[in-house]
């Protein structure tokens, strides 16, 4: 009798415990798994497929933020929450102060931002100049014919903004708050299958760098602004969220922290 396959619950689960276990949590490139094929991979679980591992069977290196220079060797966990730049210094991208600089991010070459195998569109350059609430920005786009208006930020739910006399949902001002650092702020919109919601609003991940801390959808994750939404077929990345809410959720981070559950 072959190994047992194990469901794609149970691995999301591991992946969350191992992150937190290594004191913060780590992209598929910190595990140096570049060179691995899905033979590889089958080591472990030999009868699994793709998708057992959390894998999009159409996915590409960079896709899954694996370093395309990575070595099988170079398995020793890099927790993404301490990368050494060139220059030396470790910066802590889910922690702190976030540096934007929009000539670094007009110089980002999109075939590096993290991507889903044939998107309904390639990556565009954008700069933002309303935020709705912690999920919601409206933008207007540097190329003419480019993504305008709402965007509705794929992967992740923030506590919604009270409107008609509402209460706001607890932890809202806190989320819409952080994301009103990114206005007027250049950034690339990577897009999943789906361009649109029901709402006619843009559907699109949204990044200020091509590097992990760079996702807006997991900058909110990891610091406790939102929760993970899927919303299939835009579900390429959802085992990286999900790790990055279970990392949110041990530390108590945010509204994990400060609003009942």
């Amino acid at each position: 009798m072959g190994p047992r396959k194990l469901p794609q619950t149970a691995l999301f689960v591991g992946a969350a415990l191992l992150l937190a276990a290594c004191g913060d949590a780590v992209g598929t490139r910190d595990l140096g798994f570049a060179d691995a094929g899905l033979s590889d991979l089958g080591a472990v679980y030999p009868d699994a497929e793709p998708r057992d591992l959390g894998i999009h069977p159409d996915a590409e290196p960079r896709d899954l933020g694996i370093h395309p220079d990575a070595e099988p060797r170079d398995t020793g966990i890099v927790p993404d929450s301490g990368i050494v730049t060139d220059t030396g210094p470790i910066y802590y991208p889910f922690e702190g102060r976030i540096e934007f600089d929009d000539n670094r991010t007009r110089a980002v070459e999109p075939s590096t931002l993290p991507a889903r195998p044939r998107p309904c569109k390639e990556p565009e350059l954008v700069r933002i100049y309303r935020v709705v609430d912690g999920d919601t920005i409206y933008v207007e786009p540097e190329a003419i014919g480019g993504t305008e208006g709402a965007v509705r930020i794929i992967g992740v739910d923030t506590p919604e903004i009270g409107r008609n006399g509402a209460e706001d949902e607890c932890y809202a001002p806190e989320a819409r708050a952080f994301s009103r650092i990114i206005t007027n702020r250049l950034v690339w919109l990577t897009f999943g299958t789906d361009c649109l919601d029901r709402f006619n609003r843009n559907l699109a991940y949204v990044h200020f760098s091509a590097e992990p801390g760079g996702s807006w959808t997991r900058q909110l994750l990891r610091r406790g602004y939102g929760k993970v939404l899927t919303i299939s077929p835009n579900d390429f990345f959802e085992w990286i969220f999900e790790a990055d809410e279970g990392l949110a959720k041990s530390r108590m981070n945010g509204l994990w922290g400060n609003c009942p559950q």
